[in-house]
């Protein structure tokens, strides 16, 4: 007895949690740059609907999570990278050479030197040094050089990321005259107000400052009187 075989689905990837070799092309060109109708013409789309082709797939429900899935992940690869940097820039930014010697001022054997401080170096050169010449020449010692990343880029990668690198607030402290205090006045909401209640309002205001001035002339007043000779 012959079995008889179920019909196959219309599209590849239709009905599955799979998505076809184009859904997932389009997907990975969308990751490199996020415009729909350009990541379908790469995608295999043809030109003339590919507009058309990118919204429908930003839509389809398989490619909108593979997709978000995709992004989440360059996110977290991204910040993983961020903060490696970060503490790369810290190590060298705030690395301490000596450490890296012992008492006698000798250069540590490699696999002794601390992690935190061989992750700052960028290079180790060693010579040799030669006396004499011809027949006669021969090694008298090594001379080691040690060569340690930039500070001074590390310490300003540090600063912008912390925000230092940016101009910081001034206090400015202002008098009124004579060194007193600034005369202020409340701010009022005037809406609503009658033409009858303003001009009061205004009369108040004119005669606070008529006050005002008179204070200001009598002080100069007295102040020039003070410093006047005395006549005979």
């Amino acid at each position: 007895m012959r079995k008889r075989k179920g019909k196959r689905g219309g599209r590849q990837g239709a009905g599955t949690g799979r998505l076809t070799g184009r859904q997932r092309a389009f997907v990975e060109h969308y990751l490199v740059r996020p415009v729909a109708s350009e990541a379908a013409k790469k995608a295999g789309y043809a030109e003339g609907s590919a507009e058309v082709a990118g919204s429908r797939l930003l839509r389809n429900a398989k490619v909108a999570k593979f997709l978000a899935t995709a992004q989440k992940e360059r996110l977290e690869r991204l910040k993983a990278s961020a903060d490696e940097v970060v503490v790369e820039a810290s190590r060298i930014g705030l690395a301490d050479p000596r450490r890296a010697f012992d008492a006698s001022g000798m250069l540590l054997p490699i696999q002794d030197i601390p992690e935190d401080i061989a992750r700052c170096i960028s290079s180790i050169e060693v010579e040799a040094l030669f006396s004499g010449k011809g027949e006669d020449k021969v090694q008298i010692g090594t001379l080691t050089k040690v060569k340690f990343w930039p500070k001074d880029r590390a310490l300003d990668l540090l600063a912008r990321h912390h925000g230092l690198d940016k101009p910081q607030a001034m206090k400015l402290e202002v008098s009124g005259p004579g060194g007193g205090p600034i005369a202020t006045t409340d701010a009022r909401d005037l809406e609503g107000y009658t033409d009858a209640e303003l001009d009061q309002l205004e009369a108040i205001e004119r005669a606070r400052e008529s006050r005002r001035a008179a204070a200001v002339a009598g002080s100069d007043s007295d102040r020039e009187a003070a410093s006047s000779p005395e006549t005979s």
